[in-house]
């Protein structure tokens, strides 16, 4: 039997996952900040069932999203962090082909150094809350619609000269009717090419719980699921203030959900303060 599409419309959770770790794990400075923004194209035209067999779907799901990450330094070792993501999305199925676009949930959270190792290796904790900046309908769902507190443990530095890391682990609970409970994890692994550029994998995924067992292929909209997905990515540094990362990304398992692939386009530039000094910094 075919999985029906939901016509159940959201922003992706890839545009976040995208866009948090820009700078996941090292601290920004004390009033230095870091502006990243994420263009992101994730398409599904098939999915797992709630038992996790693979079907077929009468229809497909796509979106072209646009994730911005920015992060303040209130001092050395703590910073202010916020996330908005903002999509247009098509659905097609068996009554048609539907189109929307809108913003999703912002996150704001403050992220604190709990330990260091010689300013090189760094483990932080992150904070935040989740507020929807829309209001879903019968037919227009961007995604939950319910408040949330999230939590993220991570652990980032170097392994050698031409080597590096970043690891989380976190968890999210919602507020409201049918509210999911949610655990996430991400690991990044990347090699120094040379001086300017380099490569990174990457393994992450999620683990949804909640009342509403309902299938839809958005995963932001969805409250009942599970997946696992790979990234590959390739990095350009500008200069020591501007970074560009180009990635694709694969759910290659999972469960009550859409068997999901996509690119990611990121670009994330670090300022110091803005004082008589800026315009050196810049060079």
């Amino acid at each position: 039997m075919k999985i029906k599409i939901k016509i159940l419309l959201s922003v992706l959770l890839i545009t976040l996952m995208q866009a948090i770790p820009a700078r996941a794990g090292w601290p920004v400075g004390k009033r230095h900040y870091v502006i990243s923004t994420t263009i992101s194209f994730y398409k599904a035209d098939k999915g797992w069932n709630n038992a996790g067999k693979l079907e077929n779907i009468d229809g497909s799901f796509q979106a072209q999203s646009l994730g911005v990450f920015a992060a303040y330094g209130l001092s050395r070792g703590l910073d202010l962090i916020a996330t908005l993501p903002a999509s247009y999305q098509t659905t097609t199925n068996q009554f048609g082909t539907f189109h929307q676009s809108g913003a999703g949930d912002l996150q704001l959270g403050l992220s604190g150094v709990l330990k260091h190792f010689n300013y090189a290796n760094y483990i932080t904790l992150y904070v935040g809350g989740v507020a929807p900046l829309y209001k879903n309908t019968n037919t227009k769902v961007f995604g939950l619609g319910n408040t949330g507190m999230v939590a993220r443990l991570s652990n980032s530095g170097p392994l050698g000269k031409k080597t590096y890391y970043n690891v989380d682990l976190g968890g999210g609970q919602y507020f409201g009717n049918n509210a999911p409970r949610q655990l996430t994890w991400d690991g990044l692994l990347g090699f120094k090419l040379d001086d300017a550029n380099q490569l990174n994998f990457g393994y992450g995924g999620i683990y949804s719980q909640s009342d509403d067992k309902g299938l839809t292929l958005n995963a932001f909209a969805a409250r009942n699921y599970a997946y696992q997905r790979a990234t590959a990515g390739f990095g350009h540094t500008f200069s020591k203030r501007f970074t560009m990362n180009l990635s694709g990304f694969y759910i290659f398992t999972g469960r009550n959900t859409g068997q999901g692939y996509g690119a990611s386009l990121s670009a994330s530039m670090k300022l110091p303060y803005y004082g008589k000094h800026h315009a050196d910094y810049l060079r």
